[in-house]
């Protein structure tokens, strides 16, 4: 039976009001009204809570909780239809033994219930308060649907996404909106800025966590990634895979192979020479013989005005991903499928550092030694950089006290008003080093905490779940264990994942170098609706609320010469935060 996603809605009782009987059927008919009543609804009595879900049944915990969503049993790489009661510390010992996109209520020794989110899970934890009450719910459809939030933007949020650019913050960009980051923990009556974090990406970058070997490294990582995609494919009965012909999605594609799920596979095509690689996705599904569809994006069927993060607390989708889910949609239609895959995080996950960070780990980790000298080769062959302007800067990262992160902020084309007082540091709480971290290690978490934004920006009420497994918390951890200089060889990089699937996919899928983009996408994009975004964002909310800098932004747009990628960008950019703050601040006129 094919899995539907989980929505829920939790309404904890507040001070006296949990003893009262009437504020316990006002809570009734809120869950009643929000997830209109019927036979699709479970609901559950867990004393100062009461819950109420729809889609996937919850794991029941024998009277110390339940977990909603998809649960997978870490030891055996399975769904976990039931478990025994947590101990003490069950929240802990939940994030420890199993994985997947939950959201779990559990009542600790003292009897007070607690909530958590799964490291890495793509179901949401939004909360709102009222006197009476506390809400938690899986989506913001069902919080207005209880009547008692009113949308609203939080501005002050807005300039600090722009300016943070891809960097997920933990607040949202909505007014009285929390959310519970995953791998959080926090009592019902607690506010969410007192969550306890259970899970960070530096648990698995310690010396006493590190593969010190290729063979071993890429037998490990082929083992997450293949359980991982097994466990997940469990799910659904037929999958369509977003198959690029990169070594992401191929990956995916040898993996979902050894699944008992039917597979197809789409390929996306732009005009442009660059987003074309459908003779690399061909020889992949060739290889494998799954069907595969091609369609092209069309920058016609581009609405400006509609924002792909409608609904979303965060203008947290880009544009041109509208017409990737609008093919995607029918192509899975038209197969049948039941569920979306894609190759998201692959570069994230795999490592793709483009920085002298690894010779700087080698320097710190061996010494000034021919394994350094052999990182720093790598590194050089990959990147438009002498081995001496590589060692250099490895040296100082190591040795010299050059930060092993930096801040990195896009100020530009944000007024003076916006800009002040901008932190420049806390970003995220995963961009803070502990002491003695290695610098590579210090990259590899940052691109995963890039990646971090896409699962969670993914929309629980969608009918059919889109699935990243390469952003799984098995796979994550499991290459965050690699050193490194280990995913560099032979010039190329993301080496421990090639050697990983070498014998599981054609030899030039496996050493591929290029890689395409969706920048010509987002190119035509601008070029194509250029008046039409002029007129937008002049006449539109970041400009009335003095985000933008409105003199830049008709100097930039008043060029007609082709803007360079950062640019047009950073411009479209600014499209997404419009069409999504006009879809939170309705009516608004398009004249």
């Amino acid at each position: 039976m094919p899995v539907t996603a989980a929505r829920y809605l939790v309404v904890a009782l507040r001070g006296a009001a949990g003893h009262s009987a009437l504020a316990r059927t006002q809570a009734q008919a809120l869950l009643d009204k929000a997830l209109h009543a019927g036979s699709g609804i479970r609901h559950y009595d867990l004393g100062s809570a009461i819950v109420a879900v729809s889609g996937l049944p919850p794991v029941e915990l024998r009277g110390s909780g339940l977990v909603i969503g998809r649960l997978f049993d870490r030891a055996t790489m399975r769904p976990a239809s039931h478990l025994e009661a947590m101990p003490g510390s069950g929240a802990r010992h939940l994030v420890e033994r199993c994985w997947g996109g939950w959201v779990a209520l559990l009542r600790g020794a003292d009897g007070a219930l607690t909530i958590t989110r799964a490291p890495l899970g793509d179901l949401p934890c939004y909360r709102i308060e009222t006197a009476d009450f506390i809400i938690f719910a899986s989506d913001l459809d069902l919080l207005r649907a209880t009547g008692l939030w009113r949308a609203s933007i939080d501005w002050q949020q807005v300039r600090l996404l722009l300016a943070t650019g891809e960097f997920r913050r933990f607040d949202t960009c909505l007014a009285g909106v929390g959310e519970l980051p995953g791998g959080h923990t926090v009592p019902l009556a607690q506010p969410v800025a007192a969550a306890t974090m259970l899970w960070s990406p530096w648990m698995f970058v310690g010396a006493d966590q590190r593969i010190s070997g290729r063979d071993e490294a890429a037998a490990a990582v082929r083992g997450a990634v293949l359980q991982s995609v097994r466990a997940l494919a469990s799910g659904f009965e037929k999958a369509l895979l977003l198959l690029s012909g990169g070594l992401d999605s191929s990956i995916l594609a040898a993996a979902l192979r050894q699944t008992t799920s039917d597979v197809g596979a789409l390929n996306l095509v732009t005009r442009d020479a660059a987003g074309d690689e459908r003779h690399h996705a061909r020889r992949v599904a060739g290889w494998h013989s799954i069907p595969l569809a091609e369609m092209r994006r069309e920058v016609d069927r581009i609405d400006i005005h509609a924002s792909p993060a409608d609904g979303l607390p965060r203008p947290s989708v880009r544009l041109f991903r509208q017409e990737s889910f609008r093919l995607a949609a029918l192509a899975a239609d038209q197969a049948g499928a039941t569920a979306i895959v894609d190759g998201s995080g692959g570069d994230n996950v795999f490592c793709s550092l483009k920085s002298s960070a690894p010779a700087a780990d080698r320097l710190l980790t061996s010494g000034p030694g021919t394994g350094f000298l052999d990182t720093v080769r790598e590194i050089s062959s990959h990147a438009p950089a002498s081995m001496r302007q590589v060692a250099v800067d490895a040296v100082r990262r190591a040795w010299l006290g050059k930060p092993a992160l930096r801040p990195h902020l896009d100020l530009s084309l944000l007024s003076s008003d916006a800009c002040e007082g901008i932190p420049r540091e806390n970003i995220h709480p995963w961009l803070r080093c502990p002491q003695g971290a290695l610098p590579g290690s210090a990259g590899h978490i940052r691109l995963i905490t890039i990646g971090q934004g896409h699962i969670e920006s993914l929309d629980p009420r969608q009918g059919r779940p889109t699935v990243s497994p390469l952003l799984s918390q098995p796979v994550v951890e499991t290459c965050l264990r690699v050193p490194s200089w280990l995913w560099l060889e032979n010039g190329r990089n993301r080496a421990i994942a090639r050697r990983a699937f070498a014998d599981m996919l054609p030899l030039d899928i496996v050493t591929r170098r290029s890689k395409g983009s969706p920048n010509s996408f987002a190119a035509e994009i601008f070029e194509t609706h250029r008046r039409g975004i002029r007129d937008m964002l002049l006449g539109g909310l970041l400009v009335s609320e003095r985000i933008i800098d409105r003199d830049a932004l008709i100097h930039v747009l008043g060029d007609p010469r082709p803007l360079m990628s950062e640019t047009f960008q950073r411009v479209l950019h600014f499209v997404d935060c419009e069409a999504w703050a006009r879809s939170w601040a309705r009516p608004w006129s398009r004249s």
